[in-house]
Protein backbone atom coordinates (compact mmCIF):
# COMPACT_ATOMS: atom_id res chain seq x y z
CA UNK A 1 0.00 0.00 0.00
CA UNK A 2 1.43 3.17 -1.13
CA UNK A 3 1.25 5.66 1.72
CA UNK A 4 0.46 9.43 1.43
CA UNK A 5 3.43 12.09 2.34
CA UNK A 6 3.21 13.33 5.85
CA UNK A 7 3.68 16.61 7.76
CA UNK A 8 7.06 16.76 9.80
CA UNK A 9 7.68 20.24 11.70
CA UNK A 10 10.20 20.98 9.12
CA UNK A 11 9.37 19.99 5.54
CA UNK A 12 6.60 19.38 4.17
CA UNK A 13 5.42 18.06 0.26
CA UNK A 14 1.60 17.80 -0.93
CA UNK A 15 2.91 16.51 -4.56
CA UNK A 16 6.03 14.40 -3.60
CA UNK A 17 7.14 12.42 -0.14
CA UNK A 18 10.76 12.31 -1.62
CA UNK A 19 11.09 16.54 -1.38
CA UNK A 20 11.27 16.07 2.69
CA UNK A 21 13.66 13.18 2.63
CA UNK A 22 16.16 14.84 0.24
CA UNK A 23 15.93 18.05 2.20
CA UNK A 24 16.50 16.51 5.38
CA UNK A 25 19.26 14.28 3.58
CA UNK A 26 20.67 17.74 2.97
CA UNK A 27 20.68 19.22 6.79
CA UNK A 28 22.13 15.80 7.63
CA UNK A 29 25.46 16.07 5.38
CA UNK A 30 25.82 19.31 6.35
CA UNK A 31 26.08 18.63 9.97
CA UNK A 32 28.03 15.39 9.19
CA UNK A 33 30.74 18.01 7.74
CA UNK A 34 30.51 20.13 10.94
CA UNK A 35 33.95 19.01 12.48
CA UNK A 36 35.32 20.79 9.72
CA UNK A 37 34.81 24.04 11.42
CA UNK A 38 35.72 23.16 14.65
CA UNK A 39 38.81 24.17 16.49
CA UNK A 40 42.15 23.22 14.33
CA UNK A 41 39.94 23.20 10.98
CA UNK A 42 39.18 25.37 8.44
CA UNK A 43 36.56 28.01 10.01
CA UNK A 44 39.00 28.85 12.63
CA UNK A 45 41.68 29.06 10.58
CA UNK A 46 40.32 32.27 8.79
CA UNK A 47 38.13 33.71 12.03
CA UNK A 48 39.22 34.19 15.87
CA UNK A 49 37.93 31.00 17.87
CA UNK A 50 35.33 31.52 19.93
CA UNK A 51 35.50 31.13 23.69
CA UNK A 52 35.08 28.23 25.28
CA UNK A 53 31.54 27.87 26.33
CA UNK A 54 30.24 28.81 22.79
CA UNK A 55 31.92 26.02 21.81
CA UNK A 56 31.01 23.05 24.56
CA UNK A 57 27.34 24.35 23.34
CA UNK A 58 27.90 23.78 19.75
CA UNK A 59 29.28 20.65 20.22
CA UNK A 60 26.14 19.72 22.85
CA UNK A 61 24.10 21.36 20.12
CA UNK A 62 25.70 19.49 17.01
CA UNK A 63 25.07 16.08 19.41
CA UNK A 64 21.52 16.94 19.96
CA UNK A 65 21.28 17.97 16.08
CA UNK A 66 22.65 15.18 14.40
CA UNK A 67 21.57 12.04 16.02
CA UNK A 68 17.88 13.17 15.78
CA UNK A 69 17.94 13.75 12.21
CA UNK A 70 19.71 10.99 11.51
CA UNK A 71 17.04 9.02 12.81
CA UNK A 72 14.15 11.03 10.92
CA UNK A 73 15.93 10.86 8.19
CA UNK A 74 15.76 6.98 7.61
CA UNK A 75 12.44 7.03 9.34
CA UNK A 76 10.91 9.45 6.30
CA UNK A 77 12.60 6.78 4.04
CA UNK A 78 11.04 4.09 5.24
CA UNK A 79 7.85 5.43 6.04
CA UNK A 80 5.64 1.97 5.77
CA UNK A 81 7.96 0.17 8.43
CA UNK A 82 8.01 2.95 10.79
CA UNK A 83 4.76 3.76 13.01
CA UNK A 84 3.07 6.81 13.22
CA UNK A 85 4.08 9.90 14.74
CA UNK A 86 6.93 8.82 16.05
CA UNK A 87 9.05 11.38 14.20
CA UNK A 88 6.82 13.99 16.12
CA UNK A 89 8.08 12.74 19.14
CA UNK A 90 11.62 12.77 18.08
CA UNK A 91 11.04 16.71 16.81
CA UNK A 92 9.70 17.08 19.89
CA UNK A 93 12.67 16.10 22.10
CA UNK A 94 14.96 17.66 19.50
CA UNK A 95 13.30 21.18 20.65
CA UNK A 96 12.99 20.89 24.47
CA UNK A 97 16.71 19.63 24.52
CA UNK A 98 18.12 22.19 21.85
CA UNK A 99 15.63 25.26 23.61
CA UNK A 100 17.52 24.14 27.03
CA UNK A 101 20.99 24.43 25.61
CA UNK A 102 20.54 27.66 24.07
CA UNK A 103 18.76 28.97 27.26
CA UNK A 104 21.19 26.99 29.97
CA UNK A 105 24.63 27.60 31.09
CA UNK A 106 27.55 24.47 30.41
CA UNK A 107 27.23 22.83 33.53
CA UNK A 108 23.54 22.36 33.52
CA UNK A 109 23.33 21.14 30.07
CA UNK A 110 26.63 18.23 31.10
CA UNK A 111 23.94 17.49 33.73
CA UNK A 112 21.22 16.07 31.71
CA UNK A 113 23.43 15.17 28.25
CA UNK A 114 22.67 11.89 29.95
CA UNK A 115 19.20 12.06 29.84
CA UNK A 116 18.89 13.00 25.95
CA UNK A 117 21.54 10.17 25.46
CA UNK A 118 18.91 7.77 27.38
CA UNK A 119 15.77 9.01 25.13
CA UNK A 120 17.43 8.62 21.85
CA UNK A 121 18.99 5.71 21.49
CA UNK A 122 16.39 3.57 22.15
CA UNK A 123 14.56 5.09 19.70
CA UNK A 124 17.80 5.37 16.90
CA UNK A 125 16.13 1.48 17.08
CA UNK A 126 12.87 2.28 15.52
CA UNK A 127 14.88 3.36 12.04
CA UNK A 128 17.16 0.55 11.98
CA UNK A 129 14.31 -1.92 12.64
CA UNK A 130 12.36 -0.50 9.49
CA UNK A 131 15.89 -0.46 7.80
CA UNK A 132 16.30 -4.31 8.57
CA UNK A 133 12.66 -5.11 7.51
CA UNK A 134 13.11 -2.64 4.35
CA UNK A 135 16.37 -5.53 3.66
CA UNK A 136 14.90 -7.99 4.53
CA UNK A 137 11.88 -7.04 1.48
CA UNK A 138 14.58 -7.19 -0.80
CA UNK A 139 15.49 -3.42 -1.38
CA UNK A 140 18.94 -3.05 -2.39
CA UNK A 141 18.98 0.87 -1.01
CA UNK A 142 17.80 -0.61 2.45
CA UNK A 143 21.10 -3.75 2.37
CA UNK A 144 23.36 -0.43 1.74
CA UNK A 145 21.79 1.30 4.22
CA UNK A 146 21.68 -0.98 7.08
CA UNK A 147 25.71 -1.57 6.28
CA UNK A 148 26.54 1.77 7.14
CA UNK A 149 23.82 2.30 9.73
CA UNK A 150 25.46 -0.43 11.70
CA UNK A 151 28.70 1.14 11.59
CA UNK A 152 27.48 4.48 12.20
CA UNK A 153 25.25 3.13 15.22
CA UNK A 154 28.35 1.47 16.51
CA UNK A 155 30.54 4.41 16.07
CA UNK A 156 27.66 6.43 17.86
CA UNK A 157 27.44 3.81 20.99
CA UNK A 158 31.43 3.96 21.04
CA UNK A 159 31.56 7.73 21.13
CA UNK A 160 28.43 7.93 23.94
CA UNK A 161 30.54 5.20 25.92
CA UNK A 162 34.08 7.17 25.66
CA UNK A 163 32.17 10.11 26.68
CA UNK A 164 30.92 8.16 29.93
CA UNK A 165 34.57 6.89 30.68
CA UNK A 166 33.16 3.47 30.66
CA UNK A 167 35.77 2.56 27.99
CA UNK A 168 39.15 4.35 26.75
CA UNK A 169 38.93 4.23 23.05
CA UNK A 170 38.55 7.87 20.82
CA UNK A 171 35.96 9.51 18.77
CA UNK A 172 34.75 7.50 15.98
CA UNK A 173 31.51 8.86 14.74
CA UNK A 174 33.19 11.53 12.92
CA UNK A 175 34.53 9.16 10.66
CA UNK A 176 31.80 6.64 10.42
CA UNK A 177 29.79 9.38 9.55
CA UNK A 178 31.59 10.37 6.64
CA UNK A 179 31.82 6.94 5.39
CA UNK A 180 28.21 6.72 5.61
CA UNK A 181 27.31 9.87 3.92
CA UNK A 182 29.44 8.76 1.43
CA UNK A 183 27.03 5.80 1.19
CA UNK A 184 24.54 8.02 0.85
CA UNK A 185 25.58 10.27 -1.36
CA UNK A 186 25.59 7.08 -4.10
CA UNK A 187 22.28 6.02 -3.04
CA UNK A 188 21.02 9.09 -4.09
CA UNK A 189 22.98 9.60 -7.49
CA UNK A 190 21.78 6.18 -8.16
CA UNK A 191 17.76 7.02 -7.37
CA UNK A 192 18.69 10.68 -9.39
CA UNK A 193 20.09 8.33 -12.62
CA UNK A 194 17.30 6.04 -11.93
CA UNK A 195 15.09 9.03 -12.09
CA UNK A 196 16.80 10.49 -15.23
CA UNK A 197 16.50 7.12 -17.10
CA UNK A 198 13.11 6.77 -16.31
CA UNK A 199 12.85 10.43 -17.83
CA UNK A 200 14.53 9.51 -20.95
CA UNK A 201 11.95 6.21 -21.23
CA UNK A 202 9.05 8.13 -20.62
CA UNK A 203 10.16 11.03 -23.15
CA UNK A 204 11.55 8.03 -25.48
CA UNK A 205 7.77 6.49 -24.62
CA UNK A 206 6.31 10.00 -25.59
CA UNK A 207 7.63 10.68 -28.36
CA UNK A 208 6.82 7.02 -29.80
CA UNK A 209 3.40 7.69 -28.89
CA UNK A 210 3.53 10.96 -30.83
CA UNK A 211 4.88 9.51 -33.37
CA UNK A 212 2.01 6.52 -33.08
CA UNK A 213 -0.57 9.61 -32.63
CA UNK A 214 1.09 11.47 -35.73
CA UNK A 215 0.70 8.05 -37.49
CA UNK A 216 -2.66 7.36 -36.79
CA UNK A 217 -3.55 10.90 -37.32
CA UNK A 218 -2.82 10.50 -41.18
CA UNK A 219 -3.93 7.18 -41.44
CA UNK A 220 -7.19 8.67 -40.25
CA UNK A 221 -6.50 11.54 -43.14
CA UNK A 222 -6.19 9.15 -45.89
CA UNK A 223 -9.66 7.29 -44.21
CA UNK A 224 -11.31 10.76 -44.52
CA UNK A 225 -9.73 11.42 -47.86
CA UNK A 226 -10.76 8.02 -49.07
CA UNK A 227 -14.34 8.33 -47.53
CA UNK A 228 -14.67 11.80 -49.30
CA UNK A 229 -13.86 10.50 -52.49
CA UNK A 230 -15.67 7.75 -52.01
CA UNK A 231 -18.43 10.07 -51.12
CA UNK A 232 -17.87 12.62 -54.13
CA UNK A 233 -17.71 9.33 -56.58
CA UNK A 234 -21.54 8.87 -54.69
CA UNK A 235 -22.71 12.08 -55.01
CA UNK A 236 -21.59 12.09 -58.69
CA UNK A 237 -23.12 8.31 -59.70
CA UNK A 238 -26.07 9.38 -58.27
CA UNK A 239 -26.49 13.07 -60.00
CA UNK A 240 -25.51 10.74 -62.97
CA UNK A 241 -28.42 8.61 -62.09
CA UNK A 242 -30.56 11.76 -61.52
CA UNK A 243 -29.81 13.08 -64.97
CA UNK A 244 -30.43 9.62 -66.40
CA UNK A 245 -33.58 9.38 -64.78
CA UNK A 246 -34.48 12.78 -65.91
CA UNK A 247 -33.38 11.92 -69.44
CA UNK A 248 -35.47 8.92 -68.97
CA UNK A 249 -38.77 11.39 -68.26
CA UNK A 250 -38.11 13.52 -70.64
CA UNK A 251 -38.12 10.73 -73.29
CA UNK A 252 -41.20 9.23 -71.74
CA UNK A 253 -43.31 12.88 -71.38
CA UNK A 254 -41.50 13.20 -75.27
CA UNK A 255 -43.69 9.52 -76.18
CA UNK A 256 -46.36 10.66 -74.44
CA UNK A 257 -46.83 14.01 -76.31
CA UNK A 258 -46.12 11.48 -79.60
CA UNK A 259 -48.56 9.11 -78.67
CA UNK A 260 -51.06 12.32 -77.90
CA UNK A 261 -50.16 13.89 -81.29
CA UNK A 262 -50.53 10.40 -83.30
CA UNK A 263 -53.72 9.75 -81.96
CA UNK A 264 -55.15 13.09 -83.33
CA UNK A 265 -53.39 12.83 -86.69
CA UNK A 266 -55.78 9.45 -87.02
CA UNK A 267 -58.35 11.41 -85.75
CA UNK A 268 -58.07 14.59 -88.16
CA UNK A 269 -57.07 11.94 -90.71
CA UNK A 270 -59.19 9.39 -90.59
CA UNK A 271 -62.26 11.34 -90.06
CA UNK A 272 -62.54 13.27 -92.89
CA UNK A 273 -62.34 10.69 -95.66
CA UNK A 274 -64.27 8.11 -93.32
CA UNK A 275 -67.17 10.92 -93.07
CA UNK A 276 -67.09 11.96 -96.82
CA UNK A 277 -67.26 7.97 -97.93
CA UNK A 278 -69.97 7.47 -95.18
CA UNK A 279 -71.79 10.40 -96.51
CA UNK A 280 -71.52 9.55 -99.85
CA UNK A 281 -72.30 5.89 -99.72
CA UNK A 282 -75.04 6.93 -98.00
CA UNK A 283 -76.65 8.98 -100.21
CA UNK A 284 -76.36 6.32 -103.23
CA UNK A 285 -77.66 3.74 -100.76
CA UNK A 286 -80.84 5.41 -99.96
CA UNK A 287 -81.81 6.62 -103.32
CA UNK A 288 -80.07 5.31 -106.32
CA UNK A 289 -82.25 5.77 -108.83
CA UNK A 290 -82.20 9.68 -108.34
CA UNK A 291 -78.47 9.61 -109.92
CA UNK A 292 -77.47 9.76 -113.15
CA UNK A 293 -74.71 7.46 -114.55
CA UNK A 294 -72.69 10.33 -114.90
CA UNK A 295 -73.51 11.26 -111.25
CA UNK A 296 -72.96 7.90 -109.59
CA UNK A 297 -69.51 8.33 -111.59
CA UNK A 298 -68.77 11.23 -109.59
CA UNK A 299 -69.50 9.66 -106.45
CA UNK A 300 -67.19 6.14 -106.46
CA UNK A 301 -64.35 8.93 -108.03
CA UNK A 302 -64.84 10.44 -104.40
CA UNK A 303 -65.15 7.33 -102.52
CA UNK A 304 -62.28 5.61 -104.56
CA UNK A 305 -60.16 9.03 -103.55
CA UNK A 306 -61.30 8.82 -99.73
CA UNK A 307 -60.35 5.15 -99.62
CA UNK A 308 -57.29 5.20 -101.18
CA UNK A 309 -56.11 8.23 -98.36
CA UNK A 310 -57.21 6.10 -95.98
CA UNK A 311 -55.14 2.91 -97.25
CA UNK A 312 -52.28 5.57 -97.49
CA UNK A 313 -52.55 6.56 -94.28
CA UNK A 314 -53.22 3.67 -91.97
CA UNK A 315 -50.00 1.91 -94.41
CA UNK A 316 -47.79 4.79 -93.50
CA UNK A 317 -49.22 4.01 -89.76
CA UNK A 318 -48.50 0.58 -89.86
CA UNK A 319 -44.66 1.51 -90.75
CA UNK A 320 -44.36 4.14 -88.13
CA UNK A 321 -45.83 2.32 -85.40
CA UNK A 322 -43.66 -0.53 -86.36
CA UNK A 323 -40.68 1.30 -86.06
CA UNK A 324 -41.98 2.94 -82.37
CA UNK A 325 -42.09 -0.69 -81.62
CA UNK A 326 -39.14 -1.94 -82.62
CA UNK A 327 -40.95 -4.68 -84.51
CA UNK A 328 -40.34 -3.89 -87.75
CA UNK A 329 -37.27 -6.19 -89.38
CA UNK A 330 -34.19 -4.26 -89.80
CA UNK A 331 -30.93 -6.09 -91.05
CA UNK A 332 -27.84 -3.83 -92.54
CA UNK A 333 -26.29 -4.44 -95.69
CA UNK A 334 -24.45 -3.74 -98.67
CA UNK A 335 -27.10 -2.79 -101.38
CA UNK A 336 -26.52 -0.92 -105.22
CA UNK A 337 -28.48 1.70 -104.50
CA UNK A 338 -29.23 2.21 -108.32
CA UNK A 339 -31.10 -1.41 -108.48
CA UNK A 340 -33.15 -0.46 -105.31
CA UNK A 341 -34.19 2.91 -106.90
CA UNK A 342 -35.19 1.64 -109.88
CA UNK A 343 -37.11 -1.39 -108.35
CA UNK A 344 -39.10 1.09 -106.19
CA UNK A 345 -39.55 3.40 -109.11
CA UNK A 346 -41.51 0.28 -111.34
CA UNK A 347 -44.16 0.96 -108.53
CA UNK A 348 -44.82 4.11 -109.02
CA UNK A 349 -44.40 4.12 -112.93
CA UNK A 350 -48.43 4.39 -113.68
CA UNK A 351 -48.89 7.25 -111.03
CA UNK A 352 -46.28 8.93 -112.85
CA UNK A 353 -47.80 7.92 -116.32
CA UNK A 354 -51.32 8.96 -115.49
CA UNK A 355 -50.05 12.69 -114.84
CA UNK A 356 -47.74 12.71 -118.01
CA UNK A 357 -44.46 12.97 -115.34
CA UNK A 358 -40.98 12.47 -117.01
CA UNK A 359 -38.57 11.00 -114.14
CA UNK A 360 -35.53 10.94 -114.68
CA UNK A 361 -33.15 8.85 -113.24
CA UNK A 362 -29.59 9.89 -113.04
CA UNK A 363 -27.56 6.53 -111.27
CA UNK A 364 -24.14 5.38 -110.49
CA UNK A 365 -24.25 1.40 -111.07
CA UNK A 366 -20.94 1.27 -108.69
CA UNK A 367 -22.15 3.35 -106.22
CA UNK A 368 -23.18 1.34 -102.74
CA UNK A 369 -25.09 2.00 -99.31
CA UNK A 370 -24.45 0.33 -96.02
CA UNK A 371 -28.14 0.12 -95.29
CA UNK A 372 -31.62 -1.78 -94.28
CA UNK A 373 -33.16 -2.50 -98.05
CA UNK A 374 -36.91 -2.47 -97.48
CA UNK A 375 -36.45 0.70 -95.00
CA UNK A 376 -34.70 2.50 -97.84
CA UNK A 377 -36.92 1.01 -100.43
CA UNK A 378 -39.88 2.49 -97.95
CA UNK A 379 -38.71 6.11 -97.67
CA UNK A 380 -37.52 6.56 -101.47
CA UNK A 381 -41.39 5.43 -102.55
CA UNK A 382 -42.55 8.06 -100.18
CA UNK A 383 -40.06 10.17 -101.80
CA UNK A 384 -40.73 9.75 -105.51
CA UNK A 385 -44.56 9.37 -104.53
CA UNK A 386 -44.71 12.68 -103.01
CA UNK A 387 -42.77 14.06 -105.50
CA UNK A 388 -44.95 13.32 -108.16
CA UNK A 389 -48.14 13.91 -106.52
CA UNK A 390 -46.73 17.74 -105.78
CA UNK A 391 -45.90 17.90 -109.19
CA UNK A 392 -47.77 19.52 -112.15
CA UNK A 393 -48.50 17.49 -115.22
CA UNK A 394 -46.46 17.02 -117.97
CA UNK A 395 -43.29 17.83 -115.78
CA UNK A 396 -40.23 16.16 -114.77
CA UNK A 397 -38.62 14.48 -111.97
CA UNK A 398 -34.70 13.73 -111.25
CA UNK A 399 -33.76 11.04 -109.09
CA UNK A 400 -29.69 11.80 -108.78
CA UNK A 401 -27.43 9.52 -106.92
CA UNK A 402 -23.08 10.89 -106.14
CA UNK A 403 -20.39 10.45 -103.49
CA UNK A 404 -20.18 13.73 -101.87
CA UNK A 405 -17.47 12.78 -99.24
CA UNK A 406 -13.67 13.32 -99.48
CA UNK A 407 -12.85 10.02 -98.83
CA UNK A 408 -16.35 8.96 -100.93
CA UNK A 409 -17.63 7.43 -97.93
CA UNK A 410 -21.22 9.38 -98.09
CA UNK A 411 -23.81 8.96 -100.19
CA UNK A 412 -25.80 11.65 -101.36
CA UNK A 413 -29.83 10.45 -103.21
CA UNK A 414 -31.44 13.69 -104.61
CA UNK A 415 -35.20 13.95 -105.42
CA UNK A 416 -36.10 17.20 -107.29
CA UNK A 417 -38.99 17.98 -108.71
CA UNK A 418 -40.75 21.57 -110.14
CA UNK A 419 -43.89 21.28 -108.40
CA UNK A 420 -45.83 23.84 -106.21
CA UNK A 421 -42.99 23.54 -103.13
CA UNK A 422 -43.23 24.31 -99.60
CA UNK A 423 -44.07 27.54 -97.82
CA UNK A 424 -41.18 28.85 -95.95
CA UNK A 425 -42.58 29.27 -92.82
CA UNK A 426 -43.24 25.62 -92.55
CA UNK A 427 -40.41 23.98 -94.74
CA UNK A 428 -38.13 23.45 -91.46
CA UNK A 429 -40.41 21.48 -89.67
CA UNK A 430 -42.26 19.41 -91.74
CA UNK A 431 -40.25 16.17 -90.11
CA UNK A 432 -41.68 17.22 -86.88
CA UNK A 433 -44.72 15.39 -86.06
CA UNK A 434 -46.28 18.24 -83.98
CA UNK A 435 -46.11 20.70 -87.24
CA UNK A 436 -47.60 18.03 -89.52
CA UNK A 437 -47.74 19.92 -93.09
CA UNK A 438 -50.73 18.78 -95.13
CA UNK A 439 -51.35 19.65 -98.70
CA UNK A 440 -53.27 18.03 -101.46
CA UNK A 441 -51.42 16.99 -105.10
CA UNK A 442 -52.01 18.82 -107.80
CA UNK A 443 -54.49 16.75 -108.86
CA UNK A 444 -56.34 16.57 -105.82
CA UNK A 445 -54.93 13.42 -104.64
CA UNK A 446 -54.84 12.96 -100.60
CA UNK A 447 -52.15 12.95 -98.47
CA UNK A 448 -51.58 11.84 -94.87
CA UNK A 449 -48.97 14.07 -93.59
CA UNK A 450 -47.04 11.27 -92.32
CA UNK A 451 -44.98 10.31 -95.42
CA UNK A 452 -42.30 12.61 -94.65
CA UNK A 453 -41.87 11.76 -90.71
CA UNK A 454 -41.95 7.92 -91.80
CA UNK A 455 -39.08 9.08 -94.07
CA UNK A 456 -37.11 10.75 -91.27
CA UNK A 457 -37.15 7.98 -89.01
CA UNK A 458 -36.59 5.21 -91.90
CA UNK A 459 -33.88 7.08 -93.08
CA UNK A 460 -31.92 7.88 -89.55
CA UNK A 461 -32.47 4.38 -88.53
CA UNK A 462 -30.19 3.45 -91.17
CA UNK A 463 -27.51 6.18 -89.70
CA UNK A 464 -28.33 8.47 -92.33
CA UNK A 465 -30.05 12.28 -92.48
CA UNK A 466 -32.78 13.62 -94.93
CA UNK A 467 -32.70 17.25 -95.75
CA UNK A 468 -35.18 19.69 -97.93
CA UNK A 469 -34.72 22.85 -100.09
CA UNK A 470 -38.06 24.27 -101.33
CA UNK A 471 -39.55 27.44 -102.49
CA UNK A 472 -43.38 28.25 -103.12
CA UNK A 473 -44.54 27.44 -106.45
CA UNK A 474 -40.94 26.69 -107.52
CA UNK A 475 -40.47 22.79 -106.25
CA UNK A 476 -38.72 21.02 -103.77
CA UNK A 477 -35.24 19.31 -103.61
CA UNK A 478 -35.00 16.68 -100.49
CA UNK A 479 -31.95 14.98 -100.17
CA UNK A 480 -30.80 11.46 -98.48
CA UNK A 481 -27.22 11.14 -97.08
CA UNK A 482 -26.36 7.46 -96.37
CA UNK A 483 -23.29 5.77 -95.43
CA UNK A 484 -21.12 3.59 -97.92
Amino acid sequence: MIRKPRKSLLFYCPNCAKCSNDLQFVIFLLWAFKPMFSVNYVAFLLFEPPSWHIQMKLEYLNFFLVVPITVLYFIDRYKSYTYRYVDRIIWGILAVFSISLLSSNTYFISKFAQTFIYLVIPISFIPLLAIWQAARDGKMDAKIILAGTLILFAAVINDVLFTLDIISTTFMAPNALLLFMFGQAFLVAKEYSDAFKDLKTEVVLRAEAEEHLRNNQQHLEQIVGQRTSELAESNQQLELENREKEKRELILNELLETKNRFFSIIAHDLRGPLSSTASLTEVLAESPDEFSQSEIQEILVNVHKSNKRIYGLLENLLDWAKLQLGTMQFELETLAIDKVISDTFEYLRSQANQKQISVKLELDSKTQVYADKNMLSAAIRNLISNAIKFSHSGGEILVKTELKSPDNKIVHVTITDHGIGIPEDVVDTIFNLDRKYHSEGTAGEPSTGLGLLLVKELVEKNNGQVAVVSSLDEGSTFTITLPV
